[in-house]
């Protein structure tokens, strides 16, 4: 018997059923990142934040990546200021929504959540207590009480973003 043939076949028996919802990424310039791991997918979504700052924030404004903490993705300094960034990124779930994951209670001032479905990116920005206001706990037990996550649709939250534009918007004024 060729096992990994049998193998082979019950994999593609099973390709529809949890393939669903990702037909619609077919078209989406961002379509490659379903073939990343999750953590690639997070160390990505801070690149992305990063790189998103640098091109839309004020000339004096500039953004690092900290050497030696794991409690916050970015420094941006500025004129007499620095702020500490976490950033959390996902793609749109099958049920509609984003999850940004592995939340934690860490020295940072803002968290940035960037949301990326197949035509649409979105970004939400939250403080630390606004945050955890709606963050719920992402895992059970003793060894899961220190992570949380936030999930809700892209329609949701709007006074912190939303679509990608708005979230900007509301970033923007942290660098003014």
């Amino acid at each position: 018997m060729d096992y990994f043939s049998t193998l082979a076949e019950v994999a593609d028996s099973l390709k529809a059923e949890y393939s669903k919802g990702l037909e619609n990424w077919e078209n989406s310039p961002f379509t490659w990142l379903h073939s990343l791991p999750s953590r690639t997918l997070g160390k990505l979504g801070e690149h992305l934040a990063c790189q998103l700052l640098r091109k839309i924030a004020p000339r004096d404004w500039e953004f690092r990546w900290p050497s030696g903490t794991p409690y916050y993705d970015i420094l941006a300094i500025g004129p007499n200021c620095k702020i500490r960034l976490e950033v959390k990124f996902s793609t749109l779930w099958r049920t509609g929504v984003y999850k940004f994951q592995q939340l934690r209670d860490q020295p940072y001032d803002l968290l940035i959540c960037l949301g990326l479905s197949p035509q649409e990116a979105h970004l939400w920005v939250f403080s630390k207590n606004e945050a955890f206001h709606y963050a719920t706990p992402q895992h059970g037990g003793k060894e899961g009480e220190d992570t949380y996550w936030l999930s809700f649709p892209p329609g949701e939250l709007q006074e912190y973003g939303g679509k990608l534009e708005a979230g900007i918007e509301r970033l923007i004024q942290y660098f003014k």
